[in-house]
């Protein structure tokens, strides 16, 4: 199911992009997520933490306990600069053909 970015408020397109992932270590490495809607690239978060999926709250009911496999991360709206920077902009380049994991790590090796 797609979610219509536009449609959305800043709140749940943030609580939206955030929840809930099966991310490996590696997420640890990633300083900024971002929100893609159709291939383009519609808001930048910068990440302070990732806790257990379902452990903070959220603008929509996610009924359970918190998730030790799933991750979600706590963070702000990206500085100015950053969200300039990519906002907008399309990930095409970034995928490779056939590739539908919904997760792409970038400059995190």
């Amino acid at each position: 199911m797609a979610i219509d970015c536009g449609r959305l408020k800043p709140i749940e397109l943030y609580d939206t992009t955030r929840s809930s992932w099966v991310v490996g270590p590696k997420r640890d490495r990633a300083k900024y997520a971002m929100a893609v809607y159709e291939g383009i690239i519609r808001e930048v978060y910068e990440i302070a933490v990732w806790v257990p999926a379902r452990s903070t709250m959220c603008s929509f009911d996610r009924p359970g306990e918190p998730d030790s496999r799933r991750w979600e991360f706590v963070g702000q709206i990206a500085s100015a600069g950053v969200r300039t920077k990519y906002r907008d902009r399309s990930v095409v380049h970034y995928q490779k053909p056939g590739a539908q994991n919904p997760i792409m790590y970038v400059n995190c090796d």
